[in-house]
């Protein structure tokens, strides 16, 4: 097996940066913490040098995954670069360390993407199943419209993902100052240049649906306007396309639910 690894300029020739080099030896720790583990990803935590880290290993699920990420770019690769983008257009998201490729006979095989941690944040969508309820509602209101201009200043800016959903945001508030949001997932963040009305409704209902329970209609509405403008007339235009994209969601997956059982 051979490994090919990439570091942030100020890690080269660091402790730090030789442990990152191989960042496949920090989810064998016993020390990893482990965030989720299925056979497409994992996440972990781990500690380098008395230093905090996130490393996320892409699995190569499927033959045709190692064919596509031996002569395109990896998903490790291309969360890197969509990091160093979305900084340059002025988004947050984790401090990009470091990542690996595997190849094994030439393929493909496993990725790693090393990311600092961003203290005092949470996965925007836990923040709010878990805290929500216990929020004033003026605050509730005030984090909602912040994604919510967030997530359209994100697309203005010609960015879309695949998976939107409010977990893929970091949330770190604060009393009184304003919530800061940072992107992860970023494997699925293409700049697409001009994203269309139905990516943005696409999306729209990928963040509100992990918190889909705990927003109340007049929320969701607030986050709706907040996204699309304050004229009666296009928060209407808004939330009929919304209604009408869930519904087809729900036909799909009832479908396919269908054939499966069938």
């Amino acid at each position: 097996m051979t490994i090919s690894a990439r570091l942030a300029p100020e890690l080269r020739g660091t402790p730090l940066g030789e442990a990152l080099a191989a960042p496949q030896r920090l989810l064998d720790s016993p020390d990893a913490r482990f965030v989720k583990d299925h056979r497409r990803t994992a996440v972990a935590s781990a500690r380098v040098g008395g230093r905090e880290v996130f490393v996320k290993r892409f699995k190569p699920y499927a033959w045709y995954r190692r064919l596509e990420w031996t002569f395109r770019s990896s998903p490790a690769r291309r969360c890197w670069t969509q990091s160093a983008a979305l900084e340059r257009a002025g988004f947050r998201v984790a401090p990009a360390l470091a990542i690996a490729e595997t190849r094994r006979l030439g393929l493909a095989t496993d990725s790693y993407f090393v990311t600092a941690t961003v203290p005092g944040a949470m996965p925007a969508g836990r923040f709010w199943r878990e805290r929500g309820r216990g929020l004033p509602v003026a605050e509730r209101r005030r984090l909602l419209e912040a994604l919510a201009r967030e997530l359209r200043r994100f697309h203005d800016a010609g960015f879309y993902s695949r998976d939107a959903n409010a977990d893929n945001f970091l949330l770190r508030a604060s009393d009184g100052g304003p919530p800061e949001f940072f992107f992860l997932d970023l494997e699925n963040v293409r700049r697409v240049g001009r994203v269309s009305r139905r990516r943005r409704v696409k999306n729209i209902v990928q963040v509100l649906g992990p918190v889909r329970g705990e927003v109340a209609r007049r929320d969701r509405l607030r986050f709706v306007r907040a996204y699309g403008g304050t004229a009666l007339s296009k928060l209407r235009d808004w939330l009929e396309e919304l209604t009408a994209f869930e519904a087809r969601k729900r036909a799909e997956y009832g479908h396919r639910r269908g054939r499966l059982s069938g």
